[in-house]
């Protein structure tokens, strides 16, 4: 592996890792890794911590949820009641999960069916 320099104390090395579970929002994000300086212990970077599908179902999901309210609030006269709202959330998170189930089955198939490498 190629040596990082850290900022803070100069040193060349190869960086510890740390990883650790964002603490807001834990099912909707990945997990983080910090590099860490071996010598000093300043973080160098950090990687990771992107949203999981599941995370952007439920920014969707929420995101929808505003947009009807925000209807609500500027044109009352649109008659929005309880069956109108939660139907299409239902809907979302559905085939949202149906997706995700879909792409790790396919993820799934793709990995096992690699063939080995040969051996010569």
């Amino acid at each position: 592996m190629d040596s990082i320099e850290c900022p803070d104390c100069k040193h060349q090395g190869t960086p510890h890792l740390w990883h650790y579970q964002p603490f807001f929002l834990g099912k909707i994000r990945y997990q983080k890794t910090q590099h860490q300086c071996r010598i000093c212990g300043s973080v160098m970077y950090e990687s990771g911590g992107q949203i999981t599908g599941f995370g952007w179902i439920c920014l969707i999901a929420l995101a929808y949820l505003l947009g009807i309210y925000f209807l609500q609030r500027a044109f009352p006269g649109l008659g929005l009641n309880l069956g109108n709202v939660f139907n299409p959330i239902i809907n979302i998170f559905i085939f949202g999960l149906l997706f995700l189930g879909v792409r790790k089955v396919i993820r799934f198939l793709r990995r096992n069916n690699r063939k080995p490498p040969s051996k010569h």
